[in-house]
C-alpha cells in the first residue's frame, strides 16, 4: 500500500448521519442527532467502528499527522438486501440517503485523524449498492455489508509526516 493511499473496509450495517435537533434545558441548549434513542445509538455505535477502522488504517499506512491539504475519497457502501429484491438487482436506491450516509463516514475520518476536515475532501466518488456474498454473487440478508473507503491527498501533502 501507498503511504499516500489509506484503503480499508468496514464491516456493519452502514447507518446515516441524520439532521440535528435542539434541545433546550432551562437556558441552556444543546444539538443532538435527530431520531429515536435506538437510532441514535446505532448511528454513535457505526461512527465508532468507522473512526476505529480509519485510525488503525492510518497507524498501518504510517500517517503520523492528519492530510492538511486537498483529498480524494472513494466510499462504496454495501447495505443490506431485502429478500424481495431480485437477486439481479446491484444498487441499493432506498433509504437511507446515500448523503447522509456519506457525511458519518467522512466525519468519521477526521475524528480518527486522516484528515484535518472534511471540508478538504475536493473529490468523492460514492456509491450505494446492495450486500453480496464472498464470492461476489447476490445474496440474502445475510450477504457482506459495509463499506469500502479509499482516501488520498491530491495535492502536497502539508504537515503531513508520512
Amino acid at each position: 500500500m501507498s503511504p499516500y493511499e489509506l484503503t480499508f473496509s468496514v464491516p456493519g450495517v452502514p447507518r446515516p448521519q441524520g439532521s440535528k435537533t435542539a434541545i433546550r434545558t432551562g437556558d441552556r441548549a444543546r444539538v443532538i442527532e435527530a431520531g429515536t434513542n435506538d437510532s441514535r445509538a446505532a448511528h454513535r455505535a457505526w461512527r465508532d467502528t468507522v473512526t476505529l477502522y480509519a485510525r488503525n488504517a492510518a497507524q498501518r499506512a504510517g500517517l503520523a499527522e492528519p492530510w492538511d491539504c486537498p483529498m480524494a475519497v472513494a466510499l462504496t457502501f454495501h447495505m443490506p438486501r431485502p429478500k424481495l429484491w431480485p437477486l439481479a438487482k446491484v444498487y441499493a436506491d432506498t433509504k437511507p440517503d446515500l448523503d447522509k450516509l456519506t457525511r458519518a463516514v467522512l466525519d468519521s475520518l477526521t475524528d480518527a485523524g486522516v484528515f484535518t476536515d472534511d471540508s478538504r475532501v475536493v473529490w468523492l466518488n460514492v456509491a450505494k449498492v446492495a450486500a453480496t456474498g464472498r464470492d461476489g454473487r447476490a445474496t440474502g440478508r445475510n450477504g457482506r455489508t459495509g463499506i469500502d473507503v479509499i482516501v488520498c491527498p491530491v495535492g502536497p501533502t502539508q504537515g503531513a509526516a508520512v
